[in-house]
C-alpha cells in the first residue's frame, strides 16, 4: 500500500465588525487594518455624535477574531 500524506488547515474564526468611530480613529483603521491582518470592507461618513458633536464614520472590518481585537485595542475601542 502507498503512503498518503494529509494536511489540514487550522480553522480560524472570522469576524466582521461594524462600528461608529470618531474620524481620527476611523482613519487609523483605514491606514493600518492590513498591518493587523484585517480587511477594510466599508468606511463612510456617519454624521456627528450626539454626545460629543464630533464627526463620526461607520467602519466595517473583517478578519480573524484575534486580529480584529488587536486592531481595535490599539485605538481603545
Amino acid at each position: 500500500m502507498g503512503y498518503v500524506e494529509q494536511t489540514h488547515k487550522k480553522e480560524h474564526k472570522m469576524t466582521i465588525k461594524t462600528i461608529l468611530l470618531p474620524v481620527e480613529k476611523a482613519r487609523f483603521v483605514q491606514d493600518h487594518c492590513d498591518k493587523y491582518g484585517c480587511r477594510l470592507i466599508e468606511i463612510s461618513a456617519a454624521g456627528k455624535n450626539e454626545h460629543t458633536l464630533n464627526q463620526c464614520a461607520k467602519v466595517t472590518v473583517s478578519g480573524e477574531d484575534e486580529n480584529i481585537k488587536k486592531l481595535f485595542d490599539k485605538i481603545g475601542e
